[in-house]
């Protein structure tokens, strides 16, 4: 972070290619990584680079170094970061836990992540997977917030509930983390746990299939 000339409570904008809901979400990984460690004034660019160039707006090729920053890692904020003890409490709770990865990944059919102990998914998961999070041909753009909440009620998903989004890694599921949390008025909307990844959850839980 230092490298990258950012300073303690500098305003961050974090963009991406912008073309795919991976892109979005890589940057949704970045924005919840800055808040867990503290640094508030953070935001991201709906769309990525591509929104941006598709509307117009000034682009450059030129090479830029940016001077030392000063930042530094407060403490971590472990109220958006949900823990294996958490996930298993909300399996016998009221906590909807949300599956964000594709349907193959979720049935377990087809493919797993070479660090992923088991195939499936956790028992009570909900699918959505993210590539529902966003739309739009050159630029792939998160849904608004009406149109996000009636498809996850859809799914039997209610997105004023508390809720523990998962994927492999924390990459994918961030990006459920990061609607949601926008999604509804403050106070309404218990804040979701995030970054929570199969990778450590497997060996510890059977899964379903």
């Amino acid at each position: 972070m230092r490298n990258l000339g950012i300073n303690k409570g500098d305003a961050v904008v974090i963009t991406s290619k912008g073309t795919s809901s991976k892109d979005m979400t890589f940057i949704t990984r970045f924005y919840w990584q800055m808040k867990y460690w503290g640094h508030d004034n953070v935001a991201i660019l709906n769309g990525g680079t591509a929104a941006w160039n598709s509307a117009g707006k000034p682009m450059s090729r030129d090479k830029f170094k940016p001077g030392e920053g000063n930042w530094v890692a407060g403490e971590p904020r472990d109220d958006i970061r949900a823990t294996a003890d958490d996930v298993k409490a909300a399996i016998n709770s009221n906590t909807q836990i949300i599956d964000g990865r594709a349907e193959d990944y979720y049935l377990g059919s087809t493919y797993k992540k070479k660090y992923v102990y088991a195939a499936g998914h956790i028992p009570k998961a909900k699918l959505f997977q993210h590539s529902l999070l966003v739309k739009g041909d050159k630029a792939a753009e998160f849904l608004p917030k009406d149109q996000l909440g009636k498809m996850m009620k859809s799914k039997g998903i209610d997105p004023s509930s508390p809720t523990i989004t998962y994927c492999d890694s924390g990459h994918l599921s961030s990006g459920h983390w990061q609607v949601n949390k926008n999604s509804y008025k403050p106070n309404t909307c218990p804040l979701l746990l995030m970054s929570f990844c199969l990778s450590s959850f497997f060996e510890q839980v059977e899964m379903t299939l």
